[in-house]
This record gives structure tokens, sequence and C-alpha cells, in this order.
């Protein structure tokens, strides 16, 4: 039996620049982006590390877009996962599929002290770090910290479910230059940053019934972090692997996923976003509705695609909005009511 599962905590956006701090795992670039899911036609080499470190990902291509939503964590995830403060939603459409996967980090807070409480995959795989949290570190950090910490819990899959024991290795391993090659001339033009690293790997053995140390799971994570032309943070490449080993069930796999980050998106102030207004459904196929605070009248609303370029405008439109005839994909919608202009991401299937 196969079974592929994508793990969400692997994806974490840091700050960092030559040897700037990491001044907080998730970043302060805005709490809604977009990017895009890639594959490299030859394996990366991501074993180099230390200072003045320089990573080639020249050869990427386009295979599905992501969307990023971080927030705080609602009372049903807090009571789930315990003490944790905040969740990032990790959207996927890969090209040709229609619907949309997600997954989700769940993550602690307290006094510049970041742990991971838990996480759930589109896929059924629920972690949940109940019993030991995984401490990521005191922020912010520098290049050269390293810590390891003990984690255990609970896990769920399918029908499957057990405890769990491992550690999780947190590191700022490297700073340098990264190039990345043209994905999309717009979207994606050749790049070489200055970036600082910052890599997670996870160690976890399961239990399953009375069997113990049934299986392992490895995770190892990779963020390499920009500044935006605004001064913002953002997570420039990140990339995930995940090998796991349960001989009881048949499984042993690896799989990889790696993401790239627009730099214009983050570029443009005005996509930056709130969350006052609600578009529904979403995704959609030909129609959305949008609710404003307060069933505010909307004065003008712009639709613009994923380079930023404005698609269509209107005037004092109607509660709903027909997009049938937008190819698939992701767009961002600015709406303008009294209360201000306040711009949402959709992605249209």
């Amino acid at each position: 039996m196969r079974t592929t599962l994508h793990f969400a905590f692997g994806f974490c956006g840091l700050f960092g620049h030559a040897q700037s701090p990491v001044y907080d795992l998730f970043g302060n670039y805005p709490d809604n982006i977009g990017s895009s899911i890639v594959t490299s036609a030859t394996p990366i080499n991501q074993e180099t590390s230390g200072a003045n470190a320089m990573w080639d990902f020249s050869q990427l291509s386009q295979i599905g877009l992501c969307g990023e939503v971080r927030r705080a964590a609602s009372p049903s995830e807090t009571a789930t996962f315990p003490n944790t403060t905040s969740a990032k939603v990790l959207s996927t459409l890969l090209n040709g599929e229609t619907t949309t996967t997600s997954a989700s980090i769940f993550t602690s807070l307290s006094n510049g002290v970041r742990s991971i409480t838990g996480s759930s995959s589109s896929e059924g795989f629920e972690i949940n770090y109940s019993t030991d949290n995984a401490l990521i570190g005191t922020f912010p950090l520098t290049y050269g910290y390293s810590n390891t910490d003990a984690t255990a819990g609970t896990y769920v899959y399918g029908i499957y479910s057990g405890t769990f024991t491992g550690t999780i290795t947190s590191s700022v391993d490297g700073y340098g230059t990264l190039h990345m090659n043209n994905t999309d001339s717009n979207l994606y033009p050749d790049q070489t940053r200055n970036v600082t690293r910052f890599k997670t790997v996870q160690n976890i053995s399961i239990n399953y019934g009375f069997l113990t140390n049934a299986g392992t799971v490895t995770i190892t994570s990779y963020s390499y972090s920009s500044l935006d032309f605004n001064g913002g943070a953002f997570p420039l490449f990140q990339s995930i692997t995940t090998s796991i080993s349960v001989p009881l069930l048949s499984i042993n796999q690896t799989t990889t996923q790696m993401i790239r980050t627009s730099e214009i998106q983050l570029a443009t102030k005005e996509f930056q976003t709130v969350e006052n207004v609600v578009i529904s459904p979403n995704p959609a196929a030909n129609f959305i509705s949008i609710k404003t605070p307060g069933n505010q009248k909307i004065n003008s609303l712009n639709i613009y695609d994923s380079t930023g370029k404005q698609i269509l405008t209107m005037q004092n439109p109607n509660e709903t909005i027909g997009i049938g005839n937008l190819q698939n994909g992701l767009y961002f919608i600015t709406i303008q009511t009294d209360l201000g202009t306040e711009t949402k991401k959709i992605v249209k299937k």
C-alpha cells in the first residue's frame, strides 16, 4: 500500500538578510499571501550551509498555486491542540486539478518562545504534540543558533492512531545568496537574492496498538528568507521532505514539496489583506458572494490576476459577482466601501 502524506509544519516564513536575526517563525510579511508550487528538473542541492553559502535552484517549473493564511487560533483549535495561540493554513491547487487541498500548522507563542503544538493535512493525518510541544526557540534567533527538543503526543491517520515520541532540531544554519530561474517572466523572474536559511529536522517514532516503534517519520524543512521591496520579511523559497517507513502498513516512501513566493505580490502594498470581508464560495467556479461588515455598500471592486495585472473593475457592484469567464487560478479582489479598501484572495476553479 502506498500512501502520500503532506505535512504543514515545515513551511515556516522567516526573516532573513545576510546575517540578520530571525525575528519570528512566521516572519512579518502580510498575513495572506499567494505563492506557487514548483518542481525541479533535477534534484536541488540543499546540503550547502554556513556563512556566505550559495544555493542554485535554476531548473524550477510551476506545477500549481499555493495560498497561505495566518491567523489567531480558534477556541476549538486551542482545545484540540493544547497551548495553541496561532494557526497557519496552507491551500494548494495543482495544475489540472479542480479542487484545492489544505494543511494547517498550529503553534504557541509566549514571551517570544515559539513552539509547534500540532498539525493536520488534507489526507486526514493529524499530529498532536499534546504531551510535549515541539520547542523551536526564543526569538529573535541569529546565525549559528541550534536547538534540539524532545517531543511527544498522539497521531491519527484514517483508521490508524497511536502515540509518538521524537525530537525536533531547529537551526539557523546558513546565509548567503540564492539563485532561481525564470518560471514566469512577470511573476517569477530570474532572481539572485541575499537570504538566511532556517532548517528543522523532526525524527518521530510512532507506536501502533501494543507495538512500540512500529514506524518512523523524518521531516526535513528549509526556508530561505529575504526582504521584499517594502522592507517586510518573507520566505523566498521553502521545501519540505517527508520520509515515512511503517513496515506493518507496507508504507515506505519519500515525498518533497517546494513553494516559491512572488516578490511582486509582496511589493504591492494594496494586496495586504484583512478578514472583515467574507467571500464565498472559495474556491468558486461561476459566482462569488461578497459580504461586507455591517452590510456596507460596495463602492467599487477590482480583480487582479496573480501577476498584479488588473483584469476587471466595477462600480457599485451587486453582492454576487460572475467569474465564469476567468481562467482557473489565483486572483486578488480589492473591495472599497465607506470603511476603507480591503483585499482578498480567491481561487477560480
